[in-house]
């Protein structure tokens, strides 16, 4: 059987360069360079969006900590359930500060708001990114029934994501699935993904 604490660093490092892909998403101009860092200073934030971007700014800069801070704040001046970017990315903040209870209630919220109709998940990257990024922080933290499941439905909403094939793989393995596990590392090099 597949060690649990190997299985660990490999999720979490597969799942962290996931993550580092974060960076070209999350700002409303796809770009952290179209900001000046000190354009919007903490004293001068007042909208929902000013502290989104600060908080992009911070996450940028590897300040975890503080981004959390801004995504709380424009989390707060919106309607509740509103401002599911800022979730997002507080999501990924805590994920990099490996707090992942947090990350896993923040990529839930996101999720949760992006059901449609009857409550059937709507198909959109922000949604299918939020399962993704879950799985990961589940399987970081033990719960590989949970990963399992949210790496299934990645692969449900993103047939041709085969990197969720692969991590499905070990999350199959690490359980003890054998022919499972090599079942789903042949679709991820069939997409073209070879871990």
């Amino acid at each position: 059987m597949f060690k649990k604490k190997a299985l660990t660093k490999l999720i979490a490092a597969s799942i962290a360069a996931g993550i580092l892909s974060f960076t070209s998403m999350i700002s409303p101009a796809n770009d952290f360079n179209d900001v000046p860092i000190l354009q919007t200073s903490v004293a001068h934030a007042k909208s929902a969006e000013d502290h989104y971007n600060l908080g992009n700014k911070y996450y940028k800069s590897g300040n975890y900590r503080q981004a959390i801070v801004e995504y709380t704040e424009a989390i707060r001046l919106t309607q509740p359930g509103c401002y599911i970017d800022a979730y997002f990315c507080r999501g990924f903040a805590y994920h990099k500060l490996k707090n992942y209870d947090a990350a896993i209630k923040d990529y839930t919220k996101v999720i949760e708001s992006t059901k449609g109709f009857l409550g059937i998940p709507t198909m959109n990257r922000l949604s299918c990114e939020a399962y993704y990024n879950r799985a990961g922080a589940y399987a970081v933290s033990g719960n590989l029934e949970a990963a399992l499941k949210d790496f299934t439905k990645v692969i449900e909403l993103q047939p041709d994501k085969g990197k969720a094939y692969y991590l499905r793989g070990l999350i199959y393995k690490a359980m003890g699935d054998n022919t499972k596990a090599q079942a789903d590392y042949a679709k991820a090099r069939e997409l073209g993904y070879n871990g």
